[in-house]
């Protein structure tokens, strides 16, 4: 912890990779103090620790690391908005859920510009176990995402369909046809990530039943 109050940025990479398996409240504020540091690498150590924090800490919140990851996923450069938006899915389903500005945030980098944005946006998305994430509109934006020319996009939507689940999605027409279109595409990763989504689904449309 000291260095990361007192160390140069090379320290402070090192110890913000090491601090990240600890859930000490008093870590994650010295890593939110991080996020805004002048040093790239050492934010992008910073945002990869607190979504590793919020991916073992269940039923914890973190206000300050939400509120810090928000401003860099609407501010900072693309690769820094791709950490964010999965570090703020992490934190927001470990939290279970109650956090709808978040899934609103990523919703919009849907439509960023940038393809590894789009991608991880659609990720963070399935891990928000939010039910803000499972509106009709949350559904359908993904659904669109299933047609979308790059496969890690493809792939990362199906992914976040299936983990959001419900009856929303497992009852939504076009999601279901869409997936099912996935098991001809020519890149074996879709078709799987395709197949994966129409199990998990299928097994939430039968229990509803």
């Amino acid at each position: 912890v000291r260095l990361l109050a007192e160390g140069d940025a090379k320290d402070r990479t090192s110890a913000t990779s090491a601090l990240s398996v600890y859930g000490r409240k008093v870590v994650v504020e010295r890593l939110v103090g991080l996020l805004e540091h002048w040093n790239a690498e050492v934010r992008h150590h910073a945002v990869a620790a607190i979504g590793r924090l919020g991916g073992t800490q269940r039923g914890v919140t973190y206000p300050g690391a939400v509120d810090g990851l928000l401003k860099l996923l609407e501010r900072g450069e693309p690769e820094m908005q791709s950490n964010a938006a999965v570090a703020l899915g992490h934190l927001v389903g470990a939290a279970g859920g109650g956090h709808s500005h978040v899934v609103e945030a990523l919703v919009e980098r849907l439509e960023h510009p940038d393809v590894d944005v789009q991608a991880n946006a659609a990720f963070a998305l399935g891990l928000t176990h939010d039910a803000a994430a499972s509106r009709s509109e949350v559904v359908d934006e993904l659904v669109d995402l299933l047609e979308h020319w790059a496969a890690r996009v493809q792939c990362n939507a199906a992914d976040a369909l299936w983990r959001l689940g419900g009856a929303a999605v497992s009852r939504h027409r076009g999601a279901m046809q869409a997936l099912v279109r996935l098991l001809e595409h020519p890149t074996a990763q879709v078709r799987a990530s395709g197949s994966m989504a129409l199990g998990q689904l299928g097994g939430v449309a039968l229990r509803s039943q």
